[in-house]
């Protein structure tokens, strides 16, 4: 079967599934047929008027309900689409914070360079998720609570201690945000 055939098939069908289509296509033929016999010249053009009438809302019915499917089927890759990326974006900033969760504080890693970087992930996270998630899941996401205070046996200071918190809250945050899409 070529493709032309199951086009026409389709369309067809559209025809055929659409009541206000199925009276106004019709209609045409016998208006087409009017417009050729009639005697009066302006009975000929009335008849024309109302083929061309009938075929164009006929048409129009049809491409009304495929082009709400298309807009509908666009929206729905969009949010898909949106929605891949916005896993991506949430997956890096969840491994950056995984890795400074486990940060150890040496000689060549301070804690100012810790606190720099925990710093430079929130920056990032506002950026890259502005305008992609609401107002409030960012605002929730960077400043919220951070809950029961744990205590971190390989941070050595009050400050390191503090640090740890605020990013594991905040990881643990992430994985919350992802686990909704």
């Amino acid at each position: 079967m070529d493709m032309s055939d199951q086009s026409f098939r389709s369309f067809s069908r559209a025809i055929w599934g659409d009541w206000l289509a199925r009276m106004s296509g019709p209609a045409s033929v016998p208006a087409a047929i009017l417009t050729v016999y009639a005697d009066d010249w302006w009975a000929r053009i009335a008849f024309g008027l109302t083929m061309f009438a009938c075929a164009w809302f006929a048409a129009y019915r049809i491409w009304v309900s495929e082009h709400e499917r298309v807009v509908s089927l666009e929206i729905k890759l969009d949010e898909k689409r949106s929605a891949d990326d916005l896993r991506r974006i949430l997956g890096e900033i969840f491994d950056e914070a995984q890795k400074l969760c486990g940060a150890v504080i040496s000689d060549g890693y301070g804690e100012e360079n810790w606190r720099s970087d925990i710093e430079a992930l929130m920056q990032k996270t506002h950026d890259s998720l502005n305008g992609k998630i609401s107002d409030i899941e960012l605002n929730v996401l960077l400043f919220a609570p951070m809950g029961q205070k744990l205590l971190f046996i390989e941070r050595k200071t009050e400050n390191q201690d503090r640090l740890q918190h605020f990013i594991h809250y905040f990881r643990e945050r992430l994985m919350h945000l992802i686990d909704k899409l």
